[in-house]
């Protein structure tokens, strides 16, 4: 029986954030971020984001990149996003009528949420604590 070769194997990297940079979106990681996972990952697969710890004052608002279907070597980064003061959102925009949530979008420091029922989601759907 002949001997099949092994898929390719890429690290992808998942790293938090020091506190310094954060509100922006970066693409590579600061010197001083902590590594939060480091993972094998054969060919073709999704790698697992792993918990991000809490940062006072800042909302986890997703990863800087996209992880599924892993075809090299990745660097992947928390991202942040400040929390608001208790107060009205800004650039308030109605959700189109017919919807059968109570939901509207709202842009605050330039950045998408949804608030359904009074809860924020991120856009990916994440609800923000």
């Amino acid at each position: 029986m002949k001997n099949c070769p092994l898929p390719p194997q890429y690290t992808v990297n998942f790293y938090g954030a020091d506190g310094t940079q954060l509100g922006s979106p970066k693409r590579a990681p600061a010197a001083t971020d902590p590594l939060l996972a480091s993972q094998q990952i054969e060919e073709g697969l999704n790698a697992t984001p792993p918990d991000v710890p809490h940062i006072e004052g800042y909302h986890f608002i997703g990863w800087d990149r996209e992880f599924s279907i892993v075809l090299s070597d990745l660097v992947i980064t928390a991202t942040f996003q400040p929390v608001e003061e208790e107060g009205t959102p800004t650039d308030v925009e109605n959700v189109e009528a017919g919807t059968d949530t109570d939901s509207r979008k709202v842009i605050r420091n330039g950045v998408l949420y949804i608030e359904r029922n009074g809860t924020l989601y991120n856009a990916q759907g994440a609800e923000l604590r």
